[in-house]
């Protein structure tokens, strides 16, 4: 697929007319770059409005209205801890990007090597990553704020932002080629490939057993990611979207660092308490745990520090 294309595809995702300029050319710029190194990206989301905000914030939660609307969803998982308003999407500022294959139809969530170069040449254009947030691991999440923050924008700020890029490209309006216009980004009983066999193995690190790794989504993996999706309160449908991927991955990260508490050498309620951190995102990759009791124990209340001062652990 051609960079027209991908851009092309992109641009049905991220509203490009409500986006700052500035980002908007930087984001361009960015997937050009990526695509000269062979290295494939798509846009998934750019400007969010209010509504869709509020529609995020409203899942997991059993009420919570905005302009007069109710948007709770008890029945879903948490998302997002932004409300309405509260997130760089909602004043053009940020785009959330995802690794896909060279013909643009499958996508891969695991943040490796190229996910970090994309963030390197993101960083270089300008925009900070949510994979350096202290209280919320995003690593799809790419804004310029200008030195602002959300709130200050919200209440009228008007960030200067000046654009890195040295030779903008030049954007014609194309549509993306017919073979993927109804492509989607989830993966169903039915398909095959690689990007299947990843969430196989992700699926049975998880202890969720797909009855063989083959590649092939068939009943086995279908059983697994529906008694997945209801173990994590999402929709059980079977069908794996952005979010039940999202889960996966967090999930993965948690495990990771429940096998990596499991070998301190402290009380279960030790234990318990550095699990409980990671899962509402205290403790992260900012926040090593280690064998190391001692430095286990800074990370945890350099964690709860950095929680208290972002506001997401309030204090009496």
């Amino acid at each position: 697929m051609s960079l027209d294309d991908l851009i092309a595809l992109s641009n049905k995702s991220m509203n490009p007319s409500k986006l700052h300029p500035v980002v908007l050319e930087s984001t361009y710029a960015l997937m050009e770059t990526c695509y000269k190194e062979g290295i494939y990206i798509r846009i998934t989301q750019g400007f969010r409005s209010m509504e869709e905000q509020a529609t995020l914030y409203g899942k997991g939660r059993s009420n919570y209205i905005y302009n007069g609307k109710q948007y709770g969803n008890p029945k879903e998982k948490i998302v997002t801890n932004a409300q309405a308003g509260s997130s760089a999407h909602n004043f053009g500022y940020a785009v959330d990007f995802v690794l896909c294959s060279e013909d643009g139809k499958q996508v891969f969530w695991d943040v490796n090597s190229k996910w970090k170069r994309v963030i390197e040449i993101a960083k270089t254009l300008g925009f900070f990553s949510g994979i350096d947030f202290k209280t919320l691991y995003d690593p799809p999440h790419l804004e310029m704020l200008g030195g602002y923050t959300v709130s200050q924008i919200r209440n009228g700020a008007k960030p200067n932002l000046v654009s890195k890029v040295k030779n903008p490209i030049k954007v014609t309006p194309t549509t993306p080629p017919a073979s993927i216009q109804s492509s989607s980004t989830t993966i169903k009983l039915g398909d095959k490939g690689s990007q299947v066999e990843k969430l196989q193995k992700d699926l049975n690190t998880l202890d969720y057993d797909t009855k063989g790794i083959d590649g092939v989504f068939g009943n086995g993996t279908n059983e697994a990611v529906r008694k997945f999706q209801q173990d994590n309160n999402l929709s059980v449908d079977g069908i794996v979207g952005s979010t039940t991927l999202e889960f996966i991955e967090k999930n993965l990260k948690l495990k990771e660092i429940v096998n990596m508490t499991n070998e301190l050498k402290v009380s279960d309620a030790t234990k318990n308490a550095i699990i409980n951190l990671a899962k509402y995102g205290i403790m992260s990759q900012d926040y090593e745990i280690t064998k190391d009791y001692e430095l286990t124990l800074i990370s945890m209340m350099n964690g709860l520090v950095k929680a208290i001062e972002s506001g997401k652990l309030k204090t009496k």
